[in-house]
């Protein structure tokens, strides 16, 4: 690799000293490495959190880089671990379905499930991420070839996330998670809404906005499509997840105007 960039992304925070532990290991088998934290904020163990984030970040690397990922509830288990060439770059972590996201929109060119012991690491019962994917992402980054570190993998778990469905009124879908803003990000498309179509959710029906502020007039919360192609739920400078109470997980409608207009011919008439 010419570019020896390296990402992290983990559910640890930074306060103990894991991701700490993680660069040093990086720094000490490919001292000219890159690292950047793309995010150490996944609460605990969220597989799901953990698979939107890679996605929304990594498509936007084109440059040759080694994308090191730590959501590992399943440390220490049977669970798989592997390495991927894609179009995004090298992917190491655990094969849990955090990567799904990205091998769904980049597939990978070859992938294979890493030796539980190589050259620089090895298979650890409570911390792959310091022994055995931090020294094998600096590998690759330090020119090491992807057939070195393991053996060929078929199949990779799926991380499948419900879809919308149509409805004879409209779009079924749910409120999959929140940002840290408190904006209830949903599964409904958002080319889906048209100029006219509201958000239902609970007893509330909410208009749609082009951007923030937009929202700033509207009670109790708006929605718009968001930099990933969805909708969400926001609230001006507010939380939607506090305002209206919701859940991961609710039931979301999107339906067409329901309010019937009048044309101003139909008012001369």
């Amino acid at each position: 690799m010419t570019n020896k960039i390296i990402t992290l992304t983990t559910d640890f925070e930074t306060r103990d000293g894991y991701v700490g532990a993680m660069k040093g290991r990086i720094l000490s088998i490919c001292p000219k490495a890159q690292i950047h934290d793309l995010t150490h904020d996944i609460p605990p163990q969220d597989l799901l959190a953990a698979k939107v984030a890679l996605q929304r970040s990594l498509r936007e690397f084109n440059k040759p880089a080694v994308h090191i990922a730590v959501i590992d509830p399943g440390v220490g288990s049977s669970r798989k671990a592997l390495a991927a060439e894609t179009e995004a770059g090298f992917l190491v972590g655990p094969d849990n379905g955090i990567f799904s996201g990205v091998l769904e929109e980049f597939p990978p060119n070859r992938i294979f499930q890493l030796h539980e012991e190589g050259p620089c690491w090895k298979k650890h019962s409570s911390f792959d991420g310091l022994h055995l994917f931090s020294p094998v992402g600096a590998y690759l980054a330090q020119g090491g070839g992807i057939e070195e570190i393991g053996h060929p993998l078929d199949e990779w778990l799926r991380l499948d996330q419900e879809k919308a469905q149509p409805s004879p009124s409209g779009w079924m879908g749910k409120v999959l998670g929140f940002d840290r803003f408190g904006n209830a990000l949903t599964n409904l498309p958002g080319r889906q809404a048209g100029p006219g179509a509201r958000l239902k959710i609970r007893d509330r029906v909410l208009k749609g906005v082009a951007h923030f502020e937009e929202a700033k007039s509207l009670e109790p919360a708006a929605f718009l499509q968001n930099s990933d192609g969805m909708l969400e739920i926001c609230v001006w400078q507010g939380s939607a997840l506090e305002k209206l109470k919701l859940q991961s997980g609710d039931e979301v409608m999107l339906v067409e105007d329901p309010e019937p207009r009048i044309s101003p011919a139909a008012t001369k008439a």
